[in-house]
């Protein structure tokens, strides 16, 4: 099950956690933040690029994420993703256009991992 929402959503519903997605794309919204919990134990694609996140701390418990889009946010450090809880199963992991200057690079899943600044 896939669930797209695009350029009207300043916060996801809270209901959202009941479902059972694999994907879900709230890409070019007005996120702050995300609502804890989400799907932990069926999402395998989260793409919230083009929004205003400073904060990944509530995917925590994603261990069947496969692929995690965050692109174009508020972020300054992934330094609070939370790497552990994300499983070995998180194999990309694109950041682009962000403000961030450290990466801890305690995944050993990751294949793939872009961190360009778009100008």
């Amino acid at each position: 099950m896939s669930f797209s929402l695009v350029d009207v959503l300043e916060s996801l519903p809270e209901c959202i956690a009941a479902l059972p997605l694999k994907n879900l794309d709230a890409s070019n919204n007005a996120l702050t933040s995300l609502p804890s919990p989400l799907p932990h134990k069926t999402l395998e694609l989260l793409d919230v690029s083009g929004n205003k996140l400073a904060s990944l701390e509530v995917l925590n418990g994603c261990s069947n994420l496969v692929t995690l889009s965050v692109d174009d946010n508020a972020l300054d450090s992934l330094d609070a993703l939370p790497f552990a809880g994300l499983g070995k199963r998180l194999v990309t992991l694109s950041a682009c256009s962000n403000q961030i200057a450290s990466v801890p690079w305690v995944c050993s899943s990751l294949m793939s991992v872009f961190l360009f600044w778009w100008w």
